[in-house]
């Protein structure tokens, strides 16, 4: 077995706990601006001065500069997004639809990276695509019909799948860390949404009133 398989396992069994998280403080309304919790999660990139020690932010053409922020704020746009999906509908639903991310990625790395996919990658993602379509079907009188949280993933998705090609760009010309660098301090860009008085209110009083244990997991 390839090495890079154990590290998406690892990947993913992390994804699902923090989903599970998001859930309980999402839908429980200890956090009810999805764009407040993106804060949280954006103001988490400062762990990155443990790394500073070990490794040091690399040369990037100013171009590459302009990618890794592009990567930063489309993937917030897409958390948000997701964060409002994860609101109103069951997160194991949520999870599965998340996987449809590697169906735009295949496209969006064809189209701009020259990477291609076999064909049995190519049916694997179709079934991954038709399980999304399946778990997100809700029953009508007339007809079924994907629920509204299905086309909320789709954009969440394409915005998330937009990021990590990206990102993949800049692993392309930089080493490992200095890439994991320059991506995480992109994303303090999310930062950005305090510039709106009502945002940056509701942020304050959110952190204001959160209890401790909230606030604790949140950080883990």
């Amino acid at each position: 077995m390839q090495r890079w398989i154990y590290f998406v396992l690892i990947s993913s069994f992390i994804w699902s706990v923090t989903s599970l998280i998001d859930k309980i403080i999402i839908s429980k309304g200890h956090i009810k601006n999805p764009v407040v919790y993106l804060l949280t999660n954006a103001l988490m990139n400062l762990l990155i001065i443990f790394v500073l020690p070990f490794a040091g932010f690399g040369h990037l053409k100013a171009a590459d500069i302009f990618i890794a922020i592009i990567s930063g704020a489309v993937f917030s746009a897409a958390i948000v997004i997701y964060y409002k999906c994860v609101e109103f509908d069951e997160i194991s639903k949520i999870v599965i639809l998340f996987q449809l991310g590697p169906v735009f990625v295949l496209v969006l790395s064809f189209l701009f990276l020259g990477e291609a996919l076999t064909k049995k990658h190519i049916i694997g993602f179709l079934f991954l695509l038709g399980a999304g379509l399946i778990v997100s079907y809700k029953k009508s009188k007339k007809s079924p019909k994907p629920g509204k949280v299905f086309h909320y993933m789709l954009v969440s998705m394409f915005l998330s799948s937009v990021a990590l090609v990206a990102s993949k760009h800049i692993f392309n010309v930089t080493s490992f860390w200095s890439a994991f660098l320059w991506l995480r301090a992109a994303q303090f860009c999310a930062l950005g949404v305090l510039l709106v008085p009502s945002i940056r209110k509701d942020a304050v009083d959110t952190v204001n009133s959160m209890k401790p244990n909230i606030m604790a997991l949140v950080v883990f």
